[in-house]
């Protein structure tokens, strides 16, 4: 019985390595979707468990809201009633009647594709779509934006709540896939975790929309390895 088990253990573990070695190599067999060089500002070491490389943590965040004044946390989301709509969610009730909260909880999340921009201040979420090619036709250049599947949530959220002000309908994005492995060779030029330390990380990502490391450089003067 105990062979048994051990038996069947072995097997899950040969075809799950069979069919990640699979998708690992249809992902790169089709045309490459983007080609990026990231920081450490965009990629968070996470801590070692391993030898067989380090896995880095892709850092991404909102895009911020923007008014004729400048800067306002409470403007309108760019995952607001109309795009939400696009995207699937039934949004025709409108937020101020008394049954809103309990429609909106209710609904459930959304599989989309989402777009991260590469700006100075780092990758920011612009916009969302059900499908890649048309994110990827609104946003062409394949060396600043990143087409990653996500999950999106519906949700209300209170204007000026301490003000008496408005309940608008807004989304947010979870569940985009982070994580990074970077194998060997290519972990021994990452420099030890700490957070001064500097690098730049050659990042392509296949027809799948799965990314994988392609050069490292560690520090401003790092040469990294040939691509």
């Amino acid at each position: 019985m105990k062979f048994t088990s051990l038996a069947v253990a072995g097997l899950v573990v040969l075809v799950a390595n069979g069919f990640a070695l699979l998708h690992a190599a249809r992902n790169r067999a089709g045309q490459v979707d983007a080609e990026m060089t990231l920081t450490q500002r965009d990629l968070t070491r996470m801590p070692d468990v391993e030898n067989s490389g380090v896995t880095l943590l892709l850092n991404f965040r909102d895009r911020p809201n923007y008014t004729p004044y400048g800067y306002h946390p409470d403007s309108e989301d760019w995952l607001d009633r109309a795009k939400l709509t696009s995207l699937g969610f039934y949004c025709s009730l409108d937020p101020s009647n008394e049954s809103a909260r309990d429609f909106y909880d209710r609904q459930v999340p959304r599989a989309v594709f989402v777009a991260l921009e590469l700006r100075t201040d780092g990758l920011i979420d612009v916009d969302a779509a059900t499908k890649v090619d048309t994110l990827r036709s609104r946003y062409p250049d394949r060396h600043s934006v990143l087409i990653l599947p996500a999950t999106v949530r519906i949700t209300l959220r209170n204007t000026y709540p301490n003000n008496r002000g408005t309940t608008r309908i807004s989304g947010y994005i979870e569940n985009t896939p982070r994580a990074i492995h970077v194998p060997r060779p290519f972990s021994a030029f990452l420099p030890p975790a700490n957070p001064a330390a500097t690098y730049r990380i050659h990042v392509t990502v296949g027809s799948l929309l799965d990314p994988w490391v392609t050069g490292v450089e560690p520090g401003a003067t790092g040469t990294g390895l040939p691509r």
